[in-house]
């Protein structure tokens, strides 16, 4: 299966050495395992890859036509947990994200640990407002890396 056009310059390949996917051919294997068998693919990917608290009974119930869409069904993981603090013992210093502003040149390498303390901070300032464990809440939040704003403690 085609998935990418030939005319690409790759990075040299020890940029890949430790990466998920090491070569574009990788990529295409799993691209295509992806499409011909999605429910088997996504299961095993969320099985090795994530932590589950509880775990789910159904990969994906589905209905395009209605706009339907469900993944992972009577699973139950902690978000923070599997994108964040699995990372912090061997990876506490390693750059999580690259925020790029929208003028060229400024950026902003925040590391794992430096994401754990925000996000830690945010989730005391919803606690102190009343946001309590199994409730249901909702943030939007600007384009924008430092959450300082918001917590009332700019980095």
């Amino acid at each position: 299966m085609e998935t990418h056009n030939k005319n690409v310059y790759l990075p040299d390949t020890k940029r890949f050495e430790n990466a998920y996917i090491h070569s574009l051919e990788d990529y295409d294997k799993l691209y295509s395992e992806s499409i011909l068998h999605s429910t088997e693919f996504w299961e095993q990917q969320a099985r090795e890859l994530l932590h589950w608290h509880h775990d789910f009974q159904m990969v994906s119930d589905c209905d395009f036509t209605e706009g339907l869409v469900s993944w992972f069904l009577g699973g139950k993981i902690n978000a923070s947990e599997n994108c964040i603090d699995r990372h912090l013992k061997e990876r506490g210093e390693q750059v999580a994200i690259i925020w790029e502003a929208d003028e060229p040149g400024q950026e902003q390498r925040i590391t794992y640990r430096e994401l754990h303390r925000e996000v830690s901070r945010l989730a005391n300032v919803l606690r102190h407002n009343g946001i309590r464990k199994g409730d249901r809440e909702g943030e939007v939040f600007a384009c924008v890396a430092d959450i300082g704003w918001i917590t009332g403690h700019p980095a």
